[in-house]
């Protein structure tokens, strides 16, 4: 058999020379800061905001947000605030000055409500999708600052669809059957006979039912609207959830909730059951304060297993172009820390807050990581733009939920 040409092999020993990918680097997130550093910060932000009514809080939710993420390490690098004072100020003066124009509406000419719900509802998106632009354009890492490419459409439709859809059959379904609309134009109240509750009050039930079913959805649809467009410098986030999950979770918080009915009603038994049997007289009070404890202790354990699980979902279907990120928190951990948090700052009235937002912070953080095939090196941006601040006011002002 004639030797094979050495040409032949060329192909095969560039491969076998050409060097191995190196394995992915997970980097774990780390918070630097301590509860003593942030209470002398939060003790004089405190005290200026009340001695200025109200006008250094600019100044101290700029400090509090560059401590906390000037101390927020990854990879050796902190990450930075980059808002300015002045702007935060702006905004907030004009989100006061719509919302002192809006109680002084609602409270002394009820009927404008007609008007002014709907307009807020409508300018809920455009807020959201100011106050996420404001926050990102001032966020960086490395001198790389990120941004958030949503719109309005995108957001009003996750978070208006479903209710405008049950409100508005709601509605419709009164005014279909009963409502007597220039009655109700003349004097704010609505009135209808009472053999209009037959008809309409299944349709209601049904609607209901209906919302409890699609909520979920239009929750996995919110939090996609709220990070997917995200970029950091040139690199696009990717929100990789299925709705499905979203569903088992809120089945299980349905089961929770089932389950803090059942313990306020067993803790009331228990407490009449240890009375009997130790015969001795209890007040009357002792069973339902119990029971509400009990129920209390269940609730925090309901609320604290929702957001645990929703982040760790959440955060662990984000990749940042190639790097994905990864959130391992523990419902168990996550529950002795606001548990104790919430004994701590009532006990210490307060005082002991800073000490309780640093250790969740440092827990929180130790359990993500960055999971980047080729380091944090790889990502190149731009400088950021100047973007307002009225949004993010207004959302704050309002209470807007714009966390994860």
């Amino acid at each position: 058999m004639a030797p094979r040409n050495v040409t032949d092999l060329a192909p095969q020993i560039d491969e076998a020379s050409q060097p191995e990918a190196p394995p992915p680097e997970t980097l774990v997130f780390e918070f630097r800061g301590n509860a003593r550093e942030y209470f002398r910060i939060w003790v004089v932000n405190l005290a200026l905001s009340l001695c200025t009514l109200g006008l250094y809080s600019p100044w101290a939710k700029v400090r509090r947000l560059r401590y906390f993420y000037g101390n927020t390490y990854l990879d050796g690098s902190s990450f930075e605030f980059l808002g300015s004072p002045i702007a935060i100020l702006k905004g907030r003066a004009i989100a006061v000055t719509a919302f002192a124009a809006y109680w002084y509406a609602s409270h002394f000419h009820p009927i404008a409500n007609i008007v002014l719900v709907p307009v807020l509802a409508l300018g809920f998106p455009w807020v959201m999708v100011k106050a996420l632009r404001f926050r990102a354009r001032h966020s960086a890492y490395r001198n790389i600052t990120f941004s958030y490419d949503g719109h309005y459409g995108t957001i009003a439709f996750a978070y208006l669809a479903l209710p405008l859809l049950a409100v508005g059959t709601v509605v419709g379904a009164f005014v279909l059957f009963g409502w007597d609309l220039p009655e109700l134009a003349a004097s704010g109240q609505v009135t209808f006979a009472p053999e209009v509750s037959r008809k309409v009050f299944p349709l209601i039930l049904l609607t209901m039912l209906a919302v409890m079913i699609a909520y979920p959805y239009f929750y996995y649809l919110q939090r996609r609207a709220y990070l997917a467009p995200r970029r950091f410098g040139e690199a696009a986030f990717a929100f990789d959830c299925h709705p499905r999950s979203f569903y088992h979770l809120f089945l299980l918080m349905v089961v929770y909730g089932a389950i803090a009915v059942i313990t306020f009603f067993v803790a009331m038994w228990f407490v009449g059951l240890l009375g009997t049997v130790l015969h001795i007289s209890l007040p009357a009070a002792v069973a339902p304060v119990a029971g509400s404890l009990a129920f209390g202790l269940v609730n925090l354990l309901l609320f604290v297993t929702f957001i645990t699980l929703v982040r760790n979902r959440v955060v662990s279907a984000l990749r940042i172009g190639e790097a994905t990120l990864s959130s391992r928190l523990n419902v168990g951990t996550v529950y002795m820390l606001y548990l104790t948090n919430i004994v701590a700052v009532v006990c210490s009235l307060g005082l002991l807050a800073p000490w309780a937002k640093v250790r969740l912070t440092y827990y929180q953080l130790a359990r993500t990581s960055l999971l980047a095939p080729q380091g944090t090196q790889v990502f190149t941006g731009t400088p950021a733009q100047s973007a307002s601040a009225v949004g993010e006011e207004l959302a704050e002002v309002f209470d807007l939920d714009l966390a994860i």
